[in-house]
């Protein structure tokens, strides 16, 4: 893992005590200037790759929290950046982690406003906003999302990647993600 200009971290595969200090120390680094990533690389043949925890690892929710951490820093990083080349045209609209109450494991989620054409940050959730009906809110999965509405994600070319939306899903869309066993329609009081 390289954290950073001043840090090249190395551990066995099968040393989990010794992966264990670099999650921890990475999640620490990625608050530093100058960080450069939390991912994990693995020497496969001649090639450098990234590598991911199987479920069962006992490391595998530490280590995909920090990239989750890391995709919500780099979003971060890039939204004031973008709010000023697109100025008032488009709100560049901000991402943020939950965490799963079962296991732990961090998801990243972003609003979408009906009546605000947004920048929006591809996420694992996104919780839809019909401002005329107030008190209610859809939580999508990113995939049912482009499934349902994907033609009204525009790909705007960046990394991370974030999609132009003008137009919010229509009543027969939002029907059919609203229908969907992966999506959590939520009455707000």
């Amino acid at each position: 893992m390289i954290t950073n200009c001043d840090l090249l971290m190395v551990a066995d595969s099968n040393n989990d005590a010794a992966l264990s200090e670099m999650a921890d120390r990475a999640r620490i680094l990625m608050e530093e200037p100058r960080f450069i990533t939390a991912t994990v690389f693995r020497l496969a043949g001649d090639k450098w790759q990234p590598h991911e925890f199987a479920k069962p690892h006992p490391l595998s929710v530490a280590f995909a929290n920090i990239q989750k951490l890391e995709l919500a820093r780099n979003y971060a990083d890039q939204r004031e950046g973008l709010q000023i080349e697109v100025g008032d045209e488009l709100r560049v609209t901000a991402q943020k982690a939950g965490t799963q109450p079962d296991d732990d494991t961090m998801y990243l989620y972003a609003s979408w406003i009906k009546t605000v054409p947004q920048a929006l940050p591809k996420s694992d959730f996104i919780m839809l906003f019909d401002l005329d009906e107030p008190n209610m809110v859809t939580k999508v999965p990113w995939q049912a999302l482009v499934d349902v509405a994907g033609l009204l994600l525009q790909p705007m070319g960046t990394f991370p990647a974030r999609y132009r939306v003008e137009q919010f899903p229509n009543a027969q869309q939002l029907a059919e993600l609203q229908r969907r066993a992966d999506v959590v329609v939520v009455q707000l009081k």
